[in-house]
């Protein structure tokens, strides 16, 4: 699996982040003409272009004036945004990515999307999702860092300043719930690029561990970004989950059941685990497994049913190792059954279904462990 992490804890202008793609790529002039030929031929008389200044030493694009790629006059005139599903020159991933954006930036607080995207804006969303797919990144899972921001003063490219009429960066930041890094000087972070960051990465600051193949670079006086790409460790899907416990001696089993059964309607995992409190009485520890979507509504349960004053949160990264899942037959006594099964295809480990050994020991009469291990040893042997 491949692992992107955008570093932008030195800001984020879209300027910065296009370059880094493109520095990223083993010839980072032909994707940069590449993209500026797609870009130019679908916007025709813009007067907003890429082009690169060609000094290659410190990252594409930083011959041009404060390194940035994206040139022209009037570049910061505001535009329409265009339908994501009518551009061209972009793929399926490519559309995704530029339709997440837009919607980002329509849905805050009710916005026109006009009154918040510029020219220059604009050619660096649809650059940086062309890159995407020139890079053949389209599958990768993306992670950021948290996102540099100006305390005081308003950025370039339609940035606003913090506490503005229309909220600036701060509501962005809270609409997406994008981490943030506050810094006292401009760093060229807008509201788009906090989008387009999250149209990447969905907030996700937390890579797995990965082997560093190639680092896209874009440095300016004040700031950088740095696109770092690699080769997750352990081969897998990976997502962010909460582990969320609290420590409980003074309930019944009863309510600790209900507890249970209540959380196993909204989380992925739960437990009850025993122990021993500072009073020396038996307790139990209650620890609910959940998603981002799901935490919220884990902790809500538990403060609710068990009365319990506080609880302690842990955001962790969950590698599940690809596996397939298929039907395979098995013959239990005189009958053939179907059966469930996930093979580990890492490992080739082979795990049946529990509800449908569950339903062959039932009908013939056997116990449990006695159709598990007939299963495993005929799945072994097919």
């Amino acid at each position: 699996m491949k692992i992107v992490l955008i570093d932008v804890t030195r800001g984020a202008p879209l300027r910065g982040i296009l370059s880094a793609f493109i520095d990223l790529s083993p010839d980072p002039q032909g994707l940069g003409a590449k993209i500026a030929e797609s870009i130019g031929g679908e916007k025709g008389d813009s007067a907003v272009h890429i082009s690169d200044g060609g000094e290659r030493g410190r990252g594409w694009g930083q011959g041009q004036e404060q390194g940035d790629p994206i040139q022209g006059d009037p570049a910061d005139a505001p535009v329409p945004l265009p339908e994501a599903r009518g551009i061209p020159y972009l793929g399926k991933r490519g559309r995704e990515i530029a339709a997440s954006v837009f919607r980002t930036l329509s849905a805050k607080e009710g916005e026109k999307a006009e009154s918040v995207i510029s020219n220059r804006e604009l050619v660096g969303i649809l650059g940086v999702a062309k890159a995407i797919e020139e890079l053949g990144l389209a599958d990768a899972r993306f992670y950021t860092t948290a996102v540099g921001a100006a305390l005081t003063s308003a950025g370039r490219c339609g940035d606003r300043a913090a506490g503005g009429e229309e909220g600036g960066v701060l509501e962005m930041f809270k609409a997406t719930g994008t981490p943030a890094l506050f810094r006292p000087s401009p760093t060229g972070t807008t509201q788009a690029s906090i989008a387009l960051i999250y149209a990447l990465t969905a907030g996700k600051d937390d890579p797995p561990p990965l082997r560093i193949e190639r680092v896209g670079r874009w440095t300016a006086d004040g700031g950088g970004v740095q696109v770092i790409l690699g080769e997750g460790v352990i081969e897998g899907a990976s997502d962010e989950i909460a582990v969320i416990e609290t420590n409980v001696d003074d309930l019944d089993g009863e309510t600790l059941g209900w507890i249970a059964e209540r959380l196993r309607r909204v989380v992925e995992e739960v437990s009850l685990i025993p122990y021993i409190s500072k009073k020396g009485r038996p307790g139990f520890t209650i620890r609910a497994v959940a998603t981002r979507e799901q935490a919220e509504g884990a902790m809500e349960a538990i403060l609710a049913e068990s009365g319990s004053l506080g609880l302690k949160v842990f955001r962790c990264q969950r590698v599940a190792v690809e596996r397939e899942e298929c039907v395979r037959t098995v013959r239990v006594g005189r009958h053939d059954y179907d059966v469930r099964v996930k093979v580990s295809k890492r490992y080739g480990r082979v795990k049946p279904e529990f509800e449908d050994c569950k339903r062959i020991a039932v009908q013939e009469g056997l116990t449990f462990r006695e159709v598990a291990e007939l299963v495993r040893r005929q799945l072994a042997e097919q």
